[in-house]
């Protein structure tokens, strides 16, 4: 008896280990033309296509596909999934520097704070923005639209990093639906743009916001550095100079 407990025990703690490991899936990506019917053809204006690639996976959790991002160096990308999962892969460029493949796959679901897989529809996340630019190994904040939020995951500890809430303003409650919360993105180090996916009333513009980011960025404003002491007393007398001149 007292082993099977410990069995179970065992198991349950390697079950709540891995609930957001990576794991490796395969990924097939087929090249894909600018112009179908013209595929030597590359220019679009000033532009230069240098590739595009189809992907497609047997693996279930693959697919649906919200956002994508790409490391500072084009060799890797980051995206997530409405059904809350990451996907990590590396980019593959030939010798004249277009794109070719996609290689090395991984995914793992989004978790929430507890460290768990986020349920049925609070994991269906829209937007994704990197904190530091070009660093998929960093910061970023995702959107999530079934139950509207902004959460913020450190990817320093890799794909199983649990987040933390970014405040978010009363605006967004009047988003619902399958048209609330969606594109995401950080304007400025205490800024964050945000925009709903509907129109309130017909006419209007989609809703949208400028958010403190992180949330606390208003209270830690300071309209002028604190001074020392004996500056207060030097920035007078010289005032007082001035206006006596």
């Amino acid at each position: 008896m007292i082993l099977r407990r410990l069995a179970s025990l065992v198991a349950a703690f390697a079950a709540v280990a891995s609930a957001g490991l990576a794991e490796p899936v395969e990924v097939g990506s087929s090249r894909i033309p600018l112009y179908p019917d013209r595929p030597q053809d590359t220019r679009a204006g000033n532009l230069i296509y240098r590739g595009g690639l189809v992907l497609s996976s047997t693996d279930s959790r693959f697919g649906g596909w919200s956002d994508l991002a790409v490391s500072a160096d084009g060799s890797e990308i980051l995206a997530l999934s409405d059904a809350g999962r990451w996907l990590k892969a590396h980019l593959s460029y030939g010798t004249s520097g277009n794109l070719i493949q996609l290689t090395k796959a991984d995914i793992a679901p989004l978790l929430d704070p507890e460290g768990q897989p986020i349920p049925g529809r609070d994991s269906d996340a829209e937007g994704l923005s990197l904190e530091r630019a070009g660093d998929l190994n960093g910061p970023v904040i995702v959107s999530f639209e079934g139950n509207v939020r902004i959460w913020r995951y450190d990817l320093s500890r890799g794909l199983n990093a649990r987040p933390t809430n970014v405040p978010v303003g009363d605006w967004v409650k009047r988003l619902h639906g399958n048209a609330q919360l969606e594109a995401v993105t950080i304007w400025k180090p205490d800024t964050l743009i945000a925009f709903g996916e509907m129109k309130v009333r017909e006419g209007d513009d989609l809703l949208g916001a400028l958010e403190a980011y992180p949330g606390d960025a208003l209270e830690k404003l300071w309209f002028r550095r604190p001074e020392p002491s004996w500056f207060k007393g030097l920035r007078v007398q010289y005032a007082e100079k001035l206006r006596a001149a």
